[in-house]
């Protein structure tokens, strides 16, 4: 035997919800203005309305990174040139120019270049 809930006005609650998850609920006319609930026949009209307001957009800044070099010089090509592009590691970012760096460069070549002469003059140098 199944059991059908009874309440005070005498009517029984229906065995099986009209939405599965949900139970049925009857509201008193009484209690129905108390709480505000209308009720209307159903129609396809727009629920849209337009709300302006205020607001701030600001950055994550969880999400920034800081990079600095410990040279001087300036940034001569940018690879990445849009704010919240994706990047991939090992991926350049940008190509920079410094008079140190590429005197450095320059003296070390010389370097290297004055090491194979002293390898061919003298060959029982080890460098």
């Amino acid at each position: 035997m199944d059991l059908v809930p009874v309440y005070d006005d005498g009517s029984a609650a229906a065995a099986k919800p009209t939405v599965n998850g949900y139970a049925n609920v009857k509201l008193t006319s009484n209690r129905q203005q108390l709480i505000g609930v209308q009720t209307g026949m159903t129609e396809v009209r727009s629920l849209g309305r337009a709300v302006r307001t205020i607001g701030r957009v600001a950055v994550d800044e969880t999400r920034l990174y800081k990079i600095t070099t410990k040279f001087d010089g300036y940034i001569e090509k940018l690879y990445v040139n849009v704010t919240g592009q994706q990047i991939r590691k090992g991926q350049a970012l940008f190509s920079v120019y410094s008079p140190d760096l590429l005197s450095t460069q320059q003296e070390y070549l010389l370097a290297f270049e004055q090491l194979k002469v002293m390898n061919q003059v003298h060959p029982w140098l080890m460098f």
